[in-house]
């Protein structure tokens, strides 16, 4: 589900329920009110922000680090082997 900020100073109706001008509404581009209010620049798709949560930032830079030290070691291996493989010549 998208999120959609009403940029309509008449509102927007969605479902019965009249939703003001800077108010947000939920659905997917493929819904008739969603696909009709942008079209007619009613609305406007919020756009997602980072993650917040430091647990998140934290994971990620984890997984960053732990990717970094596999491609070290892979090309640590293969140095390796190139410098083997030179010497028995």
């Amino acid at each position: 589900m998208n999120k959609y900020k009403v940029i309509d100073p008449k509102g927007l109706s969605v479902n019965g329920k009249l939703h003001k001008e800077g108010e947000t509404v939920t659905g997917e581009k493929k819904q008739v009110h969603i696909a009709t209010a942008l079209h007619f620049n009613q609305i406007e798709e919020v756009k997602q922000s980072k993650p917040d949560s430091a647990a998140e930032a934290k994971a990620k830079a984890e997984e960053e680090a732990a990717k970094k030290k596999a491609e070290a070691e892979a090309k640590a291996k293969a140095d390796a082997e190139a410098k083997a493989k030179a010497n028995q010549k």
